[in-house]
């Protein structure tokens, strides 16, 4: 996208006359929910879910933006939903948001409600919820209970979605413009640009990045900022105040270094668990041009669906890399490989969640030494990816577990109920797909906010952050609390 024009500001307004309300994602990474006011017009920025919550019948309730249980009427007066990629911490609680909009305002029509996406972001949405209906139908807590939503509810939910094109100008009133940019990090993801006219001829800005990510993926190119000063920017802090791990390996070499070629030569199983709209195609890619499959076989197992989708959102010249991959069916297939070794397996389930393929191979794997676990995806703080990285990097994990000093002299894990020796190979790859470090401060000067909000972000790392820093420039939202320029 070419640089954009600038237009000056104009200080001609009131600073409640852009304000922000985090019902979610405020001080926590999980359960986005932002609500922006832009001079009276009420925008809504995701609708999440917090990941490390089951979605059981007694437990969902905590998995949602509170505002979607306790208050929805605050929300009533949202004109525009817009959201900015596929992951479930950013649209996982949208189907149920609908319905209970739809139960509070009966005459709720797709005229009334504008709910903004690019097509990977529908394809990812729509693809994801029907996995959700078909867990609940499968999983006996829920037998007795209604399902929280239908595939039904999904297509009505259809009517309301507004697909959006990477620079295009959609105006959502006569002096309220919208423009969604590139911001990287996985397909379809966009940062939203808000521009509102001003009566002095002048023009208020705010920006809202979502997650974002300046460097260059394997199948999609760094984020495209806007080269313009803004008002607000609100802006996802994933990284902010993240300590350099030196143990982490650069991604450059790694696939035909020992620790990854070596275990197959030796006649190992390297597992590389990856989230499936989004690493997964990355790592298949990575492993396929490096040649591998000439040393070992290559296998997904999960994730058939989504891959299909992320092929069909690719430009016709990229797809091919995905074409004619071996899939895994079934836990007999698993022990088959599993008994044979040297294998290649990308497991979907990048942060290990239970019933996943990469859970599977995780408690089945992590007592053997002839198996590698690549961990390549943000893992949560309380994920038994975590707690196995916990003996690579020689660090405890935050959810108040043992000791880093005795869970390394144990040499063990806890993954649900059951205790593991580790005895398998663990690695860490450098690749996140979010702001690395300088980056988050090069957007800052180059949009010259007036006031940051930042959200999405680690409490410990956002605080971390913030030592030293103008509270009046950085805002660290709480949650449910107004917060202007």
């Amino acid at each position: 996208m070419k640089a954009m024009t600038t237009a000056c500001r104009s200080q001609r307004y009131h600073s409640r006359d852009i304000s922000l309300v985090a019902y979610g994602g405020g001080r926590e990474i999980g359960a986005s929910l932002y609500l922006l006011n832009i001079f009276g017009h009420k925008i809504q920025i995701e609708s999440g879910v917090r990941p490390r919550v089951k979605w059981t019948p007694g437990t969902y309730c905590d998995a949602l933006p509170s505002v979607l249980n306790k208050n929805i009427e605050a929300l009533c007066g949202v004109r525009d939903i817009v959201i900015t990629h596929g992951h479930l911490d950013h649209v996982g609680a949208l189907v149920l948001q609908f319905l209970k909009m739809r139960a509070a305002m009966p005459w709720l029509q797709p005229e009334q409600l504008r709910i903004w996406m690019t097509k990977p972001t529908w394809r990812f949405l729509e693809h994801q919820t029907k996995q959700t209906v078909f867990s609940m139908t499968r999983n006996p807590e829920w037998k007795v209970h209604e399902p929280l939503f239908t595939e039904h509810d999904i297509a009505q939910l259809k009517d309301y979605v507004r697909i959006v094109e990477f620079g295009e100008a959609v105006e959502l009133n006569r002096n309220l413009t919208m423009i969604p940019m590139p911001a990287g990090h996985i397909l379809g993801a966009a940062s939203f640009l808000f521009c509102q006219k001003l009566q002095n001829g002048g023009e208020a800005r705010v920006f809202a990045t979502g997650d974002t990510s300046d460097k260059d993926q394997f199948f999609i190119k760094g984020a495209t900022r806007v080269w313009l000063p803004v008002d607000f920017l609100l802006a996802e802090g994933t990284n902010l105040g993240k300590v350099l791990d030196p143990l982490e390996t650069p991604v450059e070499g790694f696939l035909e270094s020992d620790s990854f070629s070596g275990t197959l030569n030796r006649g190992g199983i390297v597992v590389v668990p990856s989230l499936t709209i989004h690493r997964m195609p990355d790592n298949i890619a990575r492993i396929r041009t490096a040649g591998l499959e000439r040393v070992a076989p290559l296998y997904i197992d999960g994730g058939k669906r989504a891959l299909e989708i992320f092929q069909e959102c690719l430009l016709p010249e990229k797809r091919s890399i995905l074409g004619g991959l071996k899939f895994i069916h079934g836990k007999n297939e698993r022990q088959e490989i599993l008994r044979s070794r040297r294998a290649i397996v990308i497991a979907a389930g990048g942060m290990f969640p239970e019933r996943s393929p990469a859970h599977w191979w995780l408690t089945h794997g992590v007592e053997h030494p002839d198996v590698s676990f690549v961990i390549n995806n943000w893992q949560d703080p309380c994920s038994p990816g975590t707690s196995l990285l916990a003996h690579r990097h020689h660090a405890g994990d935050d959810c108040g577990n043992a000791s880093d000093n005795e869970t390394l002299g144990q040499n063990t894990i806890q993954i649900g109920e059951e205790e593991y020796q580790v005895r398998c190979e663990v690695h860490r790859l450098a690749t996140s797909s979010h702001q690395e470090e300088g980056e988050f401060e090069q957007m800052v000067g180059m949009l010259a906010p007036k006031r940051t909000a930042i959200v999405h972000a680690e409490f410990h790392q956002a605080e971390q952050f913030l030592s030293g820093k103008s509270r009046q420039q950085f805002i660290y939202p709480e949650h449910g609390k107004e917060v202007g320029i």
